[in-house]
């Protein structure tokens, strides 16, 4: 009975806790004509504690009884990896946008499970490869429609989750890795927002940034490094610099 109340349960909480967050993110004074973005949000915003939430449940379930770091342990750990990777893939190809950024942030991070890096790095390559009327290869930087306007509610979001997650499991700082997601994709906006000021507006607009394209290798792709006879410590050492 439990179990067949546990979905219904988890729907009606992930609704509320999404309605709540989006009624906080909304400017004040937003009449009638917000109503179709406020539903919309207010879907995304319950796919995501929905999807959480059953992650969250198949964590302690999945593990209840088993002797931390025995063989049995590492195993269905992993199992749980793997499937809560692929629940989080399917969160971030249904919200799109900025949890798709989200996704590619997560898939970057050296800490975080196999299982969740190589699972998300599908969501990597987000860039378009085009040619123009004069045979000119191009790489098209495709924004999606309205991230910047749903940046705050998705947001607002994350941070009642990775909240609500660091109290669940207190090991883990859920906290810091949204604040440097934040910082990361703020940093990114103003690159593109630069970008676009300084390109012809012939080939780029608002949501389109078009640019040379150039080929190369991706700097976690160790033997193509190797193969091209480039120094992963310099390139380490070089995307510190820009970091910093």
């Amino acid at each position: 009975m439990l179990r067949r109340r546990r979905g219904p349960l988890l729907l009606a909480a992930a609704a509320a806790a999404a309605a709540g967050a989006v009624a906080a993110a909304l400017p004040s004074g937003e009449g009638r004509g917000a109503a179709p973005s406020v539903l919309h949000a207010v879907a995304r915003s319950s796919r995501a504690v929905y999807t959480i939430g059953f992650v969250v449940v198949d964590y302690k379930y999945s593990l209840r009884g088993l002797a931390h770091g025995s063989a049995d342990y590492r195993d269905k750990l992993s199992e749980v990896h793997l499937r809560s990777a692929k629940k989080i893939l399917k969160l971030c190809e249904a919200n799109r946008g900025f949890y798709v950024k989200a996704g590619q942030f997560v898939s970057s991070i050296r800490q975080v499970p196999k299982e969740y890096s190589s699972t998300l790095s599908c969501l990597q390559d987000q860039v378009h490869r085009g040619r123009l009327n004069n045979n000119q290869e191009v790489a098209v930087k495709v924004q999606y429609p309205g991230l910047e306007r749903r940046m705050k509610i998705d947001i607002m979001t994350m941070s009642f989750l990775s909240k609500s997650l660091s109290w669940i499991f207190p090991d883990y700082r859920f906290e810091k890795l949204l604040t440097e997601f934040e910082r990361t994709m703020s940093m990114e906006l103003v690159c593109l927002l630069l970008s676009r000021n300084q390109r012809s507006t012939e080939l780029t607009s608002k949501e389109v940034l078009t640019m040379e394209f150039c080929s190369g290798y991706k700097v976690d792709n160790l033997n193509s490094l190797r193969k091209a006879d480039i120094s992963p410590t310099k390139c380490c050492l070089i995307m510190e610099f820009i970091k910093n």
